[in-house]
């Protein structure tokens, strides 16, 4: 199973299943932005942020806990706004996004609260 997680623009998480096919895969993550997708890397952390495409110009609101996630990754350059999604990278063989680590999981709902830290998953 390959999951991810939605951060809602209230600041609370929850999973996802992407589905086992780009088809799926679209559904799940268009369903949890509420419309049509863009989906942006997040530098070199192997990680995707995926937002509604058309959310500032329909007026979602502001999310600020995908917002400190964006500003990790690239500064204080732009605003998510409405549900996000982040997913692992991108496997070029199968097309699909990665599912996330356990150890990911754990360091987007920190980031997502403003601490910078890395995890580490021993054992």
């Amino acid at each position: 199973m390959r999951n991810a997680v939605v951060i809602k623009q209230d600041g609370t998480f929850h999973g996802i299943d992407l589905g086992e096919s780009p088809e799926e895969e679209y559904s799940a993550i268009s369903s949890a932005v509420g419309g049509m997708i863009q989906c942006v890397p997040l530098g070199e952390s192997d990680l995707m942020l995926w937002c509604n495409e058309e959310g500032k110009l329909i007026g979602l609101p502001y999310n600020e806990s995908a917002t400190k996630v964006w500003v990790k990754h690239w500064g204080q350059t732009d605003v998510m706004v409405g549900d996000c999604v982040i997913t692992g990278g991108i496997d070029w063989d199968s097309e699909l996004t990665k599912g996330l680590t356990p150890a990911q999981v754990i360091q987007i709902k920190f980031l997502a609260h403003g601490a910078d830290v890395d995890v580490e998953v021993i054992g």
